[in-house]
């Protein structure tokens, strides 16, 4: 595989492409839904839709 300067998105997806992410360890999926806020090197904060006690 040859890395692009731009990503692009493929033409044709196999539909295994979130197994690949989530097998290769290197992600991070949050419990609740909602938008990341702020992302540095050292720390990820959420901005969570729903908060339960």
């Amino acid at each position: 595989a040859v890395p692009l300067i731009r990503a692009e998105r493929p033409l044709v997806g196999t539909g295994l492409e979130s197994r690949a992410v989530s097998d290769s360890g290197h992600s991070v999926i949050a419990k609740e839904s909602g938008y990341v806020a702020y992302v540095s090197a050292k720390k990820i904060i959420p901005l969570l839709f729903f908060k339960f006690a």
